[in-house]
């Protein structure tokens, strides 16, 4: 009887994301930066699966900031109550530099925020 096949090789590993690529994370935490002296750009930071992407505002479209900055207000108005409550994020963000391993700046290109009423 003949020895059985070899295994197959494994699957190489995804690339490392760089600069120009696109991503969707999926945003567990959500924090804001607002650097007063020396003067500096309002920062938010998104904490995802997929790393620590930092938006910085500007060169980000400052039409983005209210609407993080309700994520940022149910977020913590959800911790607060400890309520439940469900809360989407889709956002693209576009990698403009990589400053660590999964660690990113970025540009916003699309946002969509949905939250739920609290429930008891």
């Amino acid at each position: 009887m003949p020895p059985p096949p070899p295994p197959p090789p494994p699957t190489p590993p995804a690339p490392p994301r760089g600069v120009g690529d696109v991503v969707y994370p999926r945003v567990l935490a959500v924090g804001k930066t607002v650097q007063t002296s020396p003067a500096g750009p309002m920062k938010f930071s998104l904490d995802s699966a997929e790393g620590m992407f930092v938006l910085a505002f500007p060169p980000n479209d400052e039409s983005y900031i209210p609407e993080l900055d309700r994520l940022l207000a149910v977020s913590l108005a959800t911790f607060q109550q400890q309520v439940a409550r469900k809360i989407f994020v889709s956002i693209a963000v576009e990698i403009t530099k990589v400053t660590a391993v999964s660690n990113y700046e970025g540009k916003v290109g699309s946002l969509l925020l949905y939250a739920t009423t609290p429930t008891v």
